[in-house]
């Protein structure tokens, strides 16, 4: 989520959460003999370095962009996730959107590339057009479950930094967007046997985020 990229944190801050998340996700690479994992962390830290992106936490103002797409891995790793494709395509999920490296550029199999294609938002030129871009790009999402999974992981941590990062109106727009298109997206991907389960922690997850923004906004 490119909107919420800037500059500046404590070097201490930085340094925890990044390695801590980089040692979890390369131990379950090591222990599954994942190949694709450990190579896509490589091209995104590659691909984001420079970038920082707002916490919305209290012990910084700041992270490195990379701990988004590793918070997002983690995520799915912890939920039980355990197709490598999932795991490297969310490590990868922002690469194509929020850098200059191309879906042409992957060197990835198919799956990977069709769902970092997928869960890449092109902007509108015309603002008033964007409402119909949002319907074909999370309709697209749709269609895939492994995208959905992914997606649904990527909303669930910018709400939860969202209210420390983005202004109230902005958070206003925010929460109408996940109600309107990815909770959805969670409520239909409980129908799968295979991800009906994280689908239905996600969404309380991201629900439970969005009733507290709402409560805080009110006031």
């Amino acid at each position: 989520m490119s909107e919420q990229m800037s500059s500046i944190e404590p070097e201490w801050c930085r340094a925890s959460a990044e390695s801590e998340l980089r040692g979890q996700i390369l131990q379950v690479a090591s222990e599954n003999d994942w190949r694709q994992v450990p190579a896509a962390l490589e091209l995104a830290t590659q691909a984001h370095a420079g970038q920082l992106r707002l916490s919305g936490r209290h012990c910084a103002e700041k992270t490195p962009y990379i701990v988004h797409p590793l918070t997002v891995a983690q995520h799915g790793l912890a939920l039980g996730v355990r197709e490598e494709n999932i795991v490297a395509a969310a490590l990868l999920h922002d690469v194509v959107e929020d850098t200059s490296v191309t879906l042409a550029q992957l060197p990835f199999g198919s799956e990977i590339v069709d769902m970092v294609e997928r869960l890449t938002f092109v902007k509108p030129a015309d603002p008033a057009a964007k409402l119909a871009a949002q319907e074909r790009y999370y309709g697209r999402i749709g269609e895939s479950e492994a995208a959905t999974v992914v997606k649904i992981l990527d909303r669930c941590h910018n709400v939860s930094t969202m209210a420390g990062s983005f202004s109230p109106a902005k958070v206003e727009r925010y929460i109408a967007e996940t109600r309107r298109f990815v909770v959805p997206l969670c409520q239909r991907l409980q129908q799968s046997e295979r991800y009906g389960q994280l689908a239905w922690t996600v969404q309380y997850q991201i629900e439970s985020l969005l009733a507290t923004a709402e409560v805080l906004l009110a006031k």
